[in-house]
C-alpha cells in the first residue's frame, strides 16, 4: 500500500475494510486490497471506487461487446 505520510487525503476504508482509498501527493486516487496490493488508480474518486469494487467482485456490473469483424474469410467489414 502507500506510505500514508505522502497522502493528501485519506486513507478511507470501504465495504467493511475490503479496500482502502487515498489521494496521493500527485493528485491521483489509489486503492489497495486488505493485503495492501494495489488495485487501481485514477483522477476521479468515484471511478476508482467503482472499478475497485468491480475488480474485487469479478466484474459483475460490467459487460463486454464484440462486433462482427474478422480477418480472412469471415465477416466483411
Amino acid at each position: 500500500m502507500s506510505n500514508h505520510d505522502y497522502c493528501k487525503e485519506g486513507p478511507y476504508n470501504y465495504d467493511d475494510g475490503s479496500f482502502t482509498l487515498w489521494l496521493s501527493r500527485y493528485g491521483v486516487w489509489k486503492s489497495a486490497d486488505r493485503e495492501g496490493k494495489g488495485i487501481t488508480s485514477g483522477l476521479d474518486k468515484e471511478s476508482v471506487v467503482f472499478w475497485t469494487r468491480e475488480h474485487i467482485n469479478g466484474f459483475q456490473l460490467s459487460w463486454a461487446t464484440t462486433t462482427k469483424t474478422s480477418t480472412g474469410e469471415g465477416y466483411e467489414l
